[in-house]
């Protein structure tokens, strides 16, 4: 597992699930406004909008702890029909709401 991973260990051996087709900025717009949503429903405790930033660091500002980003890897799965891979938890895909976007557009696309 890379540096700087997360792991989890207590899910491995899931089912694989479709794939939805991610083409289009109004679905990754949607994708942005879900996983935002999660994360001020989940870990902030508000729905103002304003209270997260696309690009603030979850982990660095304290918003999601190691065990926040399992519930939000669960989250990002059922919601969004993707697997993570062990391997690709790490914060360059997953430390905000922008490259989480990315991240799911990308997976989406068969990466």
């Amino acid at each position: 597992m890379a540096s700087g991973a997360w792991s989890r260990s207590c899910c491995a051996g899931q089912a694989m699930v479709r794939k939805p087709d991610f083409h289009g900025v109004n679905k990754m717009s949607g994708v942005t406004q879900g996983v935002r949503g999660f994360i001020l429903a989940n870990y902030l405790f508000t729905d103002d909008a304003a209270a997260l930033s696309d690009n603030v660091s979850l982990m660095e500002s304290g918003i999601v702890d190691s065990t926040g980003i399992l519930e939000l890897i669960g989250f990002l799965e059922e919601k969004y029909g993707i697997r993570v891979a062990d391997e690709e938890m790490i914060p360059d895909n997953l430390d905000s709401v922008e490259k989480i976007t990315a991240f799911v557009a990308r997976k989406g696309q068969g990466g």
